[in-house]
């Protein structure tokens, strides 16, 4: 009976161990749970590590792009000022015009236009090169895609190229390459009150008189009205503190594309 009880007290504890051992090998090796697995990454402490473990790749991605930008404004800097710059004026001109016809359409919606009137809509906005009506064959509001060319050519151009010459070729010359604070503050007072008003703002209006076929007179007459007023004002609040990171923060290559 004792030998009994040994043998049944035996076989009890090599089951159990068997039970232990097959449980503690289940959680080494646990099965593959489609389900389960996402269940867990659905728990944000879970997906937050996961997140933190492809940062390391997106940041390469980053920088890899930052070098080979970086690395095309310095070996084509012409090149890349005109595409930076062109494309930056065109799409901006495209996003502005749509916002213009889409307060046009509303204020025809709510009062029509008579029958005798001329078959025009003028935009609100009426600032450096996008004072322009409107037309169509229909009398409804349209994209002038005249103005859009000229956006690209002032932005390519003047903008771009030239821009990039004065900045990075002249002014180096004339005020010095440091980024101390006399060396920026000469070159930002320059630009905001010598280039703006006399060079920068009117090219922008001789740029749409062309495009736009009327004489460079009209386009200098334009420029002068709206420089009475507030053009000037507006364009030295913005652009007076931005050119002042230009010169004093960014690199030569960096300074275009910044400010386009």
């Amino acid at each position: 009976m004792r030998m009994t009880q040994n043998v049944y007290d035996s076989l009890c504890l090599v089951f159990t161990l068997g039970c232990l051992l097959q449980c503690g090998s289940g959680f080494s090796h646990p099965p593959h749970h489609p389900g389960l697995a996402r269940q867990l990454t659905s728990i944000p402490l879970v997906h937050h590590h996961l997140a933190r473990s492809r940062a390391p790749l997106l940041g390469g991605v980053a920088d890899a792009a930052f070098a080979a930008a970086d690395e095309w404004f310095r070996t084509s800097p012409y090149q890349s000022a005109f595409a930076v710059t062109a494309f930056k004026a065109t799409v901006a001109d495209v996003l502005t015009q749509l916002r213009e016809l889409q307060s046009a359409t509303e204020r025809r919606a709510t009062a029509p236009m008579q029958e005798n009137t001329a078959r025009r809509v003028i935009v609100d906005s009426c600032d450096a090169i996008s004072c322009d009506v409107l037309d169509s064959a229909e009398g409804a509001p349209a994209i002038v895609w005249q103005r859009t060319f000229a956006f690209f050519l002032y932005g390519g151009l003047y903008q771009g190229c030239v821009q990039y010459f004065i900045f990075n070729e002249c002014f180096p010359i004339c005020f010095g390459e440091g980024m101390d604070a006399q060396t920026v503050a000469l070159k930002v007072l320059f630009d905001q009150f010598v280039l703006t008003p006399f060079l920068c703002l009117p090219v922008c209006y001789l740029v749409k008189a062309v495009v736009f076929g009327y004489p460079l007179s009209e386009g200098l007459r334009r420029y002068a009205a709206d420089a009475k007023r507030d053009l000037l004002w507006k364009y030295w609040v913005i652009w007076g503190p931005v050119q002042c990171v230009t010169f004093g923060v960014l690199p030569p290559q960096w300074r275009v594309p910044f400010i386009a």
